[in-house]
């Protein structure tokens, strides 16, 4: 355990002096603000009673709407996360300090762990940035406080998958930038997938529903977490960690 926590701490470091963690950083924050600032201005402006007639609300129109807060999250995690995972392992080989990391007395499961965690670490300070954001809805408006914990917890689950598909993009390649398309290859997919449902027939509609990350998400921002979509996170993020030990095991027996 203290191997991991090592390799998070020099993970969290790492990111932190360099100019390109900074920027995918704002990419993150101006996005969602810009994003939740047009949603609550677009809210105020629509007239009482248009919002009394379509059965409008501010969970369905700031949290979960087309201009609400998850949706803006959802694509700037989208834009931004596999911008900081493409480093994780391809700087490392590019640099030449994968030999030595990959030669100390560390497990590959613990390296793949502690990159893993400190990338998450920082994907969790980057939500507690936008918590002003909820914060003013709390102020202004009162809103249901489970229900915005659950679409937080909705997002941070979906940024943990593109995350655990970054590293494993980040361990076929030294390129960072083909480790950058490799992860939007794979993660765009996911997304996709339910576009497909309306078009299947049972049981094939609703296997694609639980395998679909957007579903997931759209159901956190109502301020509903079902258990099968926990597990769907859990398994593809086991999933692709896994596969990068595998990876990195094939690359050290080189």
């Amino acid at each position: 355990m203290s191997s991991v926590w090592a390799v998070m701490r020099r993970e969290i470091s790492a990111y932190f002096v360099s100019p390109i963690a900074y920027a995918f950083m704002a990419m993150f924050l101006l996005i969602v603000a810009v994003g939740f600032s047009v949603g609550v201005t677009r809210y105020a402006l629509t007239p009482a009673s248009r919002i009394e007639a379509l059965g409008l609300s501010l969970r369905t129109q700031l949290v979960s709407g087309t201009w609400g807060l998850m949706t803006w999250g959802m694509f700037a995690s989208l834009v931004s996360l596999p911008g900081l995972s493409m480093r994780l392992l391809s700087e490392e080989k590019k640099s030449g300090t994968a030999e030595l990391l990959f030669t100390s007395p560390v497990t590959t499961m613990q390296i793949v762990a502690g990159k893993y965690l400190g990338s998450v670490s920082l994907f969790g300070l980057i939500l507690l940035l936008t918590l002003p954001m909820p914060m003013f809805l709390v102020w202004r408006a009162q809103p249901e406080i489970a229900a915005l914990a659950a679409a937080y917890a909705g997002l941070f689950l979906y940024g943990a998958v593109i995350l655990a598909v970054g590293i494993f993009a980040s361990s076929l390649t030294e390129n960072q930038f083909i480790a950058l398309l490799l992860t939007y290859a794979v993660v765009i997919p996911l997304l996709l997938v339910e576009f497909l449902v309306p078009f299947l027939r049972p049981p094939f509609d609703g296997v694609a529903a639980a395998l679909s990350v957007g579903y997931a998400l759209k159901g956190s921002a109502l301020g509903s977490l079902d258990s099968a979509y926990l597990i769907l996170h859990a398994v593809l993020v086991s999933t692709f960690l896994f596969l990068s030990v595998r990876i990195i095991d094939s690359s050290r027996w080189r």
